[in-house]
């Protein structure tokens, strides 16, 4: 009986380096105020069918803006810059489904998902992260010959590097594995 290769691993780092561009965001839950939060690098590696180590770039809000609803503990809460700061490792063994889409699970409630395609622009698709990597942006897809977010084609990209299209396989078998590098929190500002 012919057994089934394991899945490649795909290697993601969420790096500590901030690209040039900023989202446009508010503050999460409340959907107060709007602010600029930097744009970081992320960076994508895996084998190809062939062998060749293939190299993806991309840009995700590492950090978002936290404004909770006021409490009588704290009549007027003030908005705060949060995120994942701290350098570690992850083996991403679950997806979920939350809001309707799905997403990788990271840690507890901290995501890798989908951002907003058109991230620096306040009209439109302003999107909100506390915690999560939120994938922006859109690309050019030769196969499809459209355009597509950036977060499906890191989903198409994952399937193709792993070597598979089964999720439960890549993750069953903890073949993507998510670095974050150390980042200093940004600093809050407003948004005009």
């Amino acid at each position: 009986m012919l057994m089934k290769p394991k899945p490649r691993t795909v290697n993601i780092t969420v790096t500590s380096t901030v690209t040039k561009q900023h989202a446009v965001t508010y503050g999460y839950p409340a959907g107060k105020g709007r602010f600029y939060i930097p744009l970081y690098k992320m960076i994508v590696e895996g084998d190809s069918v062939g062998g060749v180590c293939e190299t993806f770039e991309f840009e995700v809000m590492r950090f978002g803006v936290q404004w909770k609803y006021p409490t009588d503990s704290n009549p007027s809460p003030k908005p705060k810059v949060v995120g994942l700061a701290k350098a570690k490792t992850y083996k991403l063994n679950t997806m979920i489904t939350t809001a309707g889409s799905e997403c990788w699970q990271i840690e507890d409630n901290h995501l890798l998902h989908s951002g907003s395609r058109t991230p620096m622009l306040a009209s439109g698709g302003i999107g909100a992260v506390i915690g999560c990597i939120a994938v922006t942006g859109q690309r050019f897809d030769e196969d499809r010959i459209k355009s597509v977010s950036d977060w499906k084609y890191l989903n198409d990209l994952i399937y193709r590097l792993s070597g598979t299209y089964d999720r439960i396989e890549i993750t069953r078998a903890g073949s993507l594995i998510m670095k974050i590098e150390a980042a200093d929190y940004p600093k809050l500002r407003e948004a005009h």
